[in-house]
């Protein structure tokens, strides 16, 4: 076998090493390929932050938070929060202003930062709906969102639930 065969055959090894690292790299640390520069960061009390698009508004009302877009519909909305730790004497509250309850789950994702996204079957004034959900947690406190504008795209929601930055115990 010639020099330049054993080249290229070297060559097309390591470049397919390449390629399934990279496939690797994607699937199990998503957040080294992500984009933020376009986002706002967000600061979840005792929980941690996380990032949404530069163009979505917050509105906060009695400790929970929700977001609006440039056409002022609401996109996400917290609809739940824990705040002490799991097995202690944790208190939970949920949002009165959103009456949306967990009828079963359908699938979800959750990633190593503490936080998930997923799509849910939910009730919500008499109806049965399936919407986009994220979740943040750390041991201390943990937050839930729903997204009830389904124009917001998965991919959006799966790069916010990427974006979580626990505060560190």
């Amino acid at each position: 076998m010639n020099q330049k065969k054993l080249f290229t055959i070297i060559t097309i090894i390591i470049v397919f090493f390449v390629l399934i690292w990279t496939f690797i790299l994607k699937r199990f640390a998503p957040e080294l390929f992500e984009n933020y520069s376009n986002w706002q960061t967000i600061q979840l009390d005792e929980c941690g932050t996380f990032m949404v698009p530069n163009d979505w508004k917050k509105m906060e009302k009695e400790g929970f938070i929700a977001f609006k877009n440039t056409s002022n519909n609401v996109l996400m909305v917290q609809v739940g929060k824990r705040i002490g730790y799991y097995f202690d004497d944790a208190i939970y509250d949920t949002n009165k202003d959103y009456d949306i309850k967990v009828l079963e789950p359908i699938y979800s994702e959750v990633f190593s930062n503490s936080a998930a996204y997923g799509t849910n079957k939910y009730e919500a004034n008499g109806s049965v709906i399936r919407l986009f959900s994220v979740s943040f947690d750390n041991m201390n406190s943990g937050a839930s969102f729903v997204f009830i504008d389904q124009s917001v795209s998965e991919e959006i929601i799966r790069k916010i639930a990427i974006s979580f930055e626990p505060i560190s115990e």
